[in-house]
């Protein structure tokens, strides 16, 4: 339990086998979001976020990243994803840089 808490990679892969339809609308949202990230290949999860389901399709909340900075310094950016009801990202909003 303290392992899904302290470690991101444990947690997803927890999400994964026990809830996979949760893990996939996190997972769209975590690709959308290091599409969006200048050298998203270098980003590293800190938090996956949480799901909310609304009238009009889900949406997670505090997606975290943790990535090199212009300055060499790691930089946190927390962003928020909403998707359509049938999965499609409908809006990325970049809430902390």
């Amino acid at each position: 339990m303290i392992a899904s808490q302290e470690v991101p990679a444990f947690a997803d892969w927890l999400e994964r086998v026990f809830q996979p339809a949760q893990w996939q609308t996190k997972a769209s949202c975590r690709d959308a979001v290091l599409e969006d990230i200048p050298a998203g290949s270098y980003a590293r999860l800190q938090d996956g976020g949480s799901l909310n389901q609304t009238p009009d399709g889900p949406s997670v909340m505090g997606i975290r990243f943790a990535m090199l900075g212009q300055d060499g310094e790691e930089q946190i950016v927390t962003y928020d994803c909403y998707l359509a009801a049938d999965g499609q990202l409908h809006r990325l909003t970049l809430r902390t840089r």
